[in-house]
């Protein structure tokens, strides 16, 4: 984040990323690493504009797995010990994984567009969404580095969205 994201933002860019602090979130969680522990580990993190949750259901994912990189020891929550057998382990993890995203989809307020859809429709969803943000925001500065407790850097803003 201090290398890529907050030059970046620093620079006027919009920052798109993959797997942003949340997927951590998930799979401690999931992990049995108590919450509260976590959300203070992460505390730092900048709260982003928007997240969009690309939710797909384990019947979607087990093709893309397979036909892709295959599963793997820390995908399928080998570390778990749920089962010796790596596909079934692979389905209780992501299982847990998805109730998890779902919990966090809730209380952090993401846009949950369906990823099983086709690439076209979840690309107009996405774009859509992103506009939202960038026509709703105006241009903020942030070139220099936070001076107080009232901006998010410095307070640590991973607080659930607000009620709405």
């Amino acid at each position: 984040m201090e290398a890529q994201i907050v030059p970046a933002l620093r620079a006027g860019f919009v920052v798109l990323t993959d797997r942003y602090i949340y997927s951590l979130i998930a799979r401690s969680l999931v992990r049995g690493i108590d919450s509260a522990w976590v959300q203070n580990v992460f505390r730092f993190a900048l709260k982003p504009d928007a997240i969009f949750y690309l939710r797909i259901g384990l019947e979607d994912l087990i093709p893309r797995m397979v036909f892709s990189k295959g599963f793997d020891y820390w995908e399928s929550g080998m570390d778990l010990h749920a089962s010796e057998d790596m596909y079934e382990s692979f389905c209780k993890y992501q299982t847990a994984l998805l109730d998890q995203f779902d919990r966090l989809a809730t209380e952090y307020n993401f846009e949950v567009i369906d990823g099983s859809k086709d690439v076209q429709t979840v690309f107009v969803q996405l774009r859509s969404g992103i506009h939202q943000v960038l026509n709703g925001h105006p241009q903020r500065s942030i070139a220099a580095p936070p001076s107080d407790e009232s901006t998010p850097a410095k307070r640590g803003n991973l607080e659930p969205a607000p009620e709405p």
